[in-house]
């Protein structure tokens, strides 16, 4: 958490992005054979013609949330992780639902959705019930993470700038970076202390930061700018 050590994990000549740490290792997108499908490690777990996004393990390491797209529209599926089938609908909503994040005890998943318009930050019962909107403002509310706190930390732009704010299920809000640039990708610790991000604050480029969960102090851990984006805050 230093930004000491970084090396890289998955090396395969093409694009893969959106980790997550589940059971098995990182799991990820790639687009090694020419569209998006899951990865665990090396191995492939999706096997159709569907492309798929985000995918985040429950708590507990026995469920497989996925964001994927079927005729050009994008539902939260379950998936059993052993063999890559789709279980079932979540959402199952004519709009875009996208970027599940299990809560810690593992009975709900927050996402993004553009059912109201633009994407907005939504939670539902892990069975796919009971969903509501939790955001209420801005224009785009994305890459929730749902923390040991019970606070689901996200992006969201407001006017110029996107910022990192946290939402409860109750939909009370917390601005916790303030327009010091473009703030986007914020992830937990597992200890729910810190909030990790990625910003390009000062001109320089993006670069990863981290913050106390109240956003008080707020420091880089990269000495150069990159290409940072998507961050996972393995245990």
């Amino acid at each position: 958490m230093d930004g000491e050590n970084m090396h890289g994990v998955v090396g395969n000549g093409s694009i893969n992005m959106l980790p997550s740490w589940g059971s098995g290792g990182i799991i990820y997108t790639s687009f090694l054979e020419g569209k998006p499908d899951i990865y665990i490690g090396s191995k492939k777990i999706t096997a159709d013609e569907h492309h798929y996004y985000k995918a985040a393990f429950s708590p507990d390491g026995s469920k497989l949330a996925v964001a994927v797209n079927i005729g050009g529209q994008s539902d939260i599926w379950l998936m059993d992780p052993s063999s890559g089938k789709l279980m079932k609908n979540l959402t199952n909503n004519p709009s875009d639902d996208l970027s599940p994040a299990w809560s810690p005890d593992g009975g709900q998943i927050a996402f993004v959705s553009n059912r109201s318009g633009g994407p907005q930050i939504y939670v539902m019962d892990a069975s796919g019930g009971g969903q509501k909107r939790l955001t209420m403002f801005g224009s785009y509310n994305s890459t929730p993470n749902w923390g040991k706190s019970g606070l689901i930390v996200f992006a969201g732009r407001d006017d110029e700038n996107s910022n990192i704010y946290t939402v409860d299920t109750g939909g009370n809000v917390q601005k916790l970076t303030q327009d010091q640039g473009d703030n986007k990708d914020p992830c937990w610790s597992p200890d729910g202390r810190y909030v990790a991000f990625v910003s390009n604050r000062g001109g320089t480029g993006n670069q990863i930061y981290i913050m106390t969960a109240d956003g008080r102090y707020q420091f880089p851990i990269t000495e150069k700018a990159g290409g940072y984006t998507s961050l996972a805050w393995g245990k």
